[in-house]
């Protein structure tokens, strides 16, 4: 599943441009998009315990913008966080830290002329890994265990093109996976630095700060509600080259 996912995101990103109208705004008739890669810092807040597994990353991720105002987009973010546990009565060790997560989806987005913004909505195939730690046997060795969470996320978002030095975004929405579900919210700033291959593309700086609560889905022991992560906080430093 890991790498069918990194091979999608990869090919999203791979797509060259495709120009059917002049410089502008995402629109009509119009292929653009781009493609970002970037570093990351997590933090986690398990529920119910005082452990918060933190660590850094990277990923790689892009949009496509197609005719008729519609996108499709992909992510994949791999995370390297410590391993914090805790041994509790049931023989059960509570905690889990992010191993990785992808997105891959599309939605459809309209630019508004007097705020200077596209605003979008889209629906997102979302999967999360989580390393947990496991009793082995008598013993008390560890190992870890992969605990998989997929299913669809929704959303919807903004994006400034404002003729200021710099550019915001926004995006909230709710997942709905298969062991959990929840809000998630994410907001970022991005600073243009210039054009390049004869203004068919630039480059930008940005960070952006993710949000996430999730909770068990009802149906799941209160054993699996310990080994969620609660609060995900995600802060994300890279570049970005948008193309036109």
């Amino acid at each position: 599943m890991r790498n069918v996912l990194l091979g999608l995101a990869l090919g999203i990103v791979a797509v060259p441009s495709v120009v059917f109208a002049q410089d502008g705004p995402p629109g009509f008739w119009r292929a653009s998009g781009d493609i970002d890669l970037w570093s990351t810092y997590a933090d986690q807040k398990i529920r119910e315990t005082d452990h918060s597994p933190d660590g850094g990353g990277v990923g790689i991720g892009g949009q496509l913008n197609l005719p008729f105002y519609t996108f499709i987009e992909g992510k994949y973010q791999y995370n390297d966080e410590d391993y914090p546990y805790e041994y509790s009565t049931q023989n059960t060790y509570y905690g889990s830290s992010l191993d990785e997560q992808a997105r891959l989806g599309g939605g459809l987005q309209a630019y508004l002329p007097l705020a200077q913004a596209t605003v979008y909505g889209k629906v997102d195939y979302v999967h999360y890994r989580f390393r947990t730690p496991v009793l082995e046997d008598q013993y008390g060795d560890l190992y870890r265990a992969y605990d998989n969470d997929d299913g669809a996320g929704f959303f919807g978002g903004f994006r400034t093109n404002l003729p200021l030095l710099v550019q915001f975004y926004g995006e909230g929405g709710y997942l709905k996976l298969s062991k959990s579900r929840g809000p998630e919210f994410k907001g970022g700033v991005a600073l243009p630095l210039g054009s390049m291959f004869r203004r068919r593309a630039s480059i930008e700086l940005f960070a952006e700060y993710e949000w996430t609560r999730l909770h068990a889905n009802s149906g799941n022991s209160d054993t699996y509600d310990n080994f969620l992560p609660g609060l995900m906080y995600d802060y994300r430093f890279g570049v970005r080259v948008p193309f036109y």
